[in-house]
Formats: structure tokens, C-alpha cells, sequence
């Protein structure tokens, strides 16, 4: 405040001015124009710090709407990523086959049907189905898995070999022969070469023949199985356990086996017809004719035949004499009649000779 009298200026409390000494009178004081203005200025500036700040404040606050949404579009986004990385094909399958070989066959069979949802096609995800399948007991839905993968993939050894022992553990050995006789690939022969039975072979061809014969059956199983008679065999014919004779006429052999898996070979088929040559009637000497000494009558019989005599007898037969040594010409007249038997049974014509001795 400052001096009424000579406008020196006066701390506040003072009662005097200690210039004039002249008292002062402490009364509230008016701002002048310069002060209002100097205090409006500062309002105004203030006003505008707060409003700066205010700004500031809305501005914070919009960036952390921002941040939080980015953040949690963020988030989103990476957890849709994870879970996409995390039930993507390869790995649902991964995890099925880690189930798979911990035995937790139903986590495995859980995950594999996720990873089949991706894939239904896929041949490594079919098999671990059949397999799991296969697992459970039901044998039959593990060969519907596989039947269709053998057709898409023909080249593959694992998919035809677990199709092949699937059927035979249920003894559907008939679709195995059928599928495997259809089979080119040579890996999956050499694979299932345990299933396949091949047909019986022979010891002789099919074909005709001019003496008895002995047929013999060959394969590398024990079990073979035949008929004679054109008719099919079966497990109730006639089991091989040896030589076979084939003797005059036609004999129509049907032949197949079966393998210690239970596997049947297709059926072997031959025909053999036997026809026995019958030898020529013997050549006697000698001649027919009135003899008047001691005469010898001589059967001329070629290698391997036997020859059979009798005196006035026009029908000898095996069980007449049989020829060993020239025979005595009885005296009187007689009639020489004899026949060969040739190794195969069949007789020679009857050759005969009127002969007279009289000494």
C-alpha cells in the first residue's frame, strides 16, 4: 500500500509511513484497470493451461481406449492364430499318433477324426483310423476305412497289407484271393506273400497218352485237395497223400490247396486220356501144314509183352498157358492158338495154326 500523503510505499501492518509519518489508513484496496487486466491475462492463460491439460486428459483417454482395443484385437487375433496353428491337420495328426502310441486310444481316435475333418482323404490319417478301429473291436468299419484307400492309393504296401490281415482276421480268406490275384505291384506280393496260395503243379501235362500213368502233385503247402470226375473239389474231397494212377480212358482232374492261413488256391484243372495200343497178333512158326517129325512151335514176342497158348481152344487168355520155350508139336491134328499181352494190359489179336504130325 502506498503513502496517502507522499505515495511512498508502506509494508503491509505498518500504521505510519516512515517517511511522512503520516497515518495510514489500512482499508481494502481496488485493483486498477492495469491490475484487472494483468489479472484477466493470467485467468485467461490459466484457462487455457486447464484447458490444454483438459484436452491433454481427453486425449490420454482416447489413447487408452485405442491401446486397450488394439490390445485386445491384438489378443484376439493371436489367439485365433494359436488356435488355427493348434487344430490345423498336421497338428490334430501329430497329436492323434502321440495318443496313439501313449495307448490313449480315445484321445487319438478324437483327435484323428478332427484331423480327417481337414483332410477325409489323406492316407496316414485313414490308416491311424483304421487302426484305432481296429483297436476298438470293430474289425469290419476298419476294412470300410480301407477298401476305398487301396483303390486311391494302389501302390500302397502298408494300406494292402492291413487290409489283407484285417480280412483274415475275419476269416474272409475268398476277398483276400480275389484282391490279391488283382494286385500288380510286387512290394505288395513280396508283403502278403503269406496270403497267397498258388494253384497245385503237375508231375505230367494234360494230354493223351498211349500207356498207364502216375501223376504226382506238387505245391508248398500241405493241403491239396482233388477229384477225379470233372466235379469241383472241396474240403471234403479226396486229400492228396500220393501218387495218383491214371489208367485207361478219361480221367478229368480238378485240384486246389489251402495254406496254413487258411487261403485257397484257385482250382487246377486237367484232362489225360489213356489209350492203350493193342499189340499185333503173334507171328507162329512154324507154318500150318502136315509135319512128319518131331515139330517145335516157336511165338515170336517182343519186348515187354507176354504170349499165352492153347491147343484147340480158339479163345486162350491169361489164364491159359503162358509161353516160355518152343512147345512140343503134339501127333494128330491140332489147332495152335495164342495172343500177346502187352504191358499195358491190352491183348493181341488170336493167331492160329492148323498143323497135322504123323511120324
Amino acid at each position: 500500500m502506498k503513502c496517502p500523503k507522499c505515495h511512498k510505499e508502506v509494508e503491509r501492518g505498518s500504521l505510519y509511513c516512515p517517511n511522512c509519518l503520516t497515518e495510514i489508513p489500512w482499508v481494502k484496496e481496488y485493483d486498477s484497470v492495469e491490475t484487472q487486466l494483468e489479472k484477466k491475462r493470467q485467468t485467461m492463460e490459466a484457462e487455457q493451461e486447464t484447458g490444454k491439460l483438459t484436452q491433454l486428459g481427453e486425449r490420454l483417454r482416447v489413447n487408452k481406449k485405442r491401446i486397450l482395443f488394439f490390445t485386445v484385437l491384438g489378443a484376439v487375433f493371436i489367439g485365433s492364430f494359436c488356435y488355427r496353428q493348434l487344430h490345423t491337420f498336421s497338428a490334430l495328426y501329430t497329436k492323434a499318433e502321440k495318443y496313439y502310441g501313449r495307448g490313449a486310444y480315445d484321445r487319438a481316435m478324437r483327435a484323428v477324426e478332427e484331423a480327417l475333418e481337414k483332410e477325409p482323404g489323406n492316407l496316414s490319417a485313414n490308416l491311424l483310423f483304421a487302426s484305432l478301429l481296429k483297436q476298438e473291436g470293430d474289425a469290419e468299419s476298419a476294412i470300410l476305412v480301407l477298401q476305398p484307400m487301396v483303390k486311391e492309393y494302389p501302390d500302397s504296401v502298408e494300406a494292402a497289407s492291413m487290409l489283407v490281415e484285417y480280412l483274415a482276421a475275419e476269416h474272409r480268406t475268398g476277398e483276400i484271393r480275389i484282391f490279391l490275384k488283382n494286385v500288380i505291384n510286387p512290394e505288395i506280393l513280396d508283403a502278403c506273400r503269406d496270403y497267397i496260395c498258388e494253384k497245385p503243379s503237375l508231375s505230367i501235362e494234360s494230354g493223351i497218352y498211349t500207356s498207364p500213368q502216375t501223376l504226382e502233385l506238387f505245391a508248398d503247402y500241405d493241403k491239396i485237395y482233388y477229384t477225379l470226375d470233372d466235379s469241383m473239389p472241396n474240403q471234403n474231397s479226396t486229400l492228396y497223400a500220393g501218387p495218383i494212377a491214371i489208367g485207361e480212358g478219361t480221367t478229368k482232374l480238378n485240384a486246389f490247396g489251402i495254406n496254413k492261413n487258411n487261403i485257397s488256391s484257385d482250382i487246377l484243372s486237367a484232362e489225360y486220356v489213356i489209350v492203350l495200343k493193342s499189340p499185333d497178333k503173334p507171328k507162329i512158326t512154324p507154318e500150318a501144314g502136315i509135319y512128319r517129325k518131331k515139330t517145335k512151335i516157336k511165338i515170336e514176342v517182343p519186348d515187354g509183352c507176354r504170349a499165352y497158348y492153347a491147343f484147340d481152344n480158339e479163345n486162350p487168355t491169361t489164364a491159359s498157358t503162358e509161353y516160355k520155350t518152343p512147345v512140343n508139336l503134339p501127333q494128330g491134328s491140332h489147332t495152335f492158338y495164342a495172343i500177346l499181352v502187352a504191358p499195358n494190359g491190352k491183348k493181341s489179336p488170336v493167331a492160329s495154326c492148323e498143323y497135322y504130325l504123323e511120324y
